[in-house]
């Protein structure tokens, strides 16, 4: 399994660039490179829009192609959750 990481990822969070970016597959349908968008502060994952300046937030795709979510307050404990393949 591959990681990918990118820390520019809220001009990509609203574009359907963004989600072709997060869903990654090889020609039988199979993720083989994870991609995790990361992004500075906390948002609302409805709106997608920042509520705050404090911490991290890194974005996946679900099997069922909805945005999923997950804030940290520091880089390091970002990153690990970026690296959990349950995210």
């Amino acid at each position: 399994m591959v990681f990918a990481i990118d820390p520019k990822g809220e001009p990509y969070l609203a574009t359907d660039a963004g989600r072709k970016l997060l869903a990654i597959q090889d020609e039988k349908g199979k993720k083989f490179l994870v991609v995790r968008l990361v992004t500075t502060g906390r948002w609302n994952t409805d709106t997608l829009k920042k509520i705050a300046e404090d911490g991290y937030t890194a974005w996946t795709l679900t099997n069922t192609g909805k945005i999923r979510a997950r804030h940290k307050p520091s880089i390091e404990e970002i990153i690990n959750a970026c690296l959990d393949e349950r995210f």
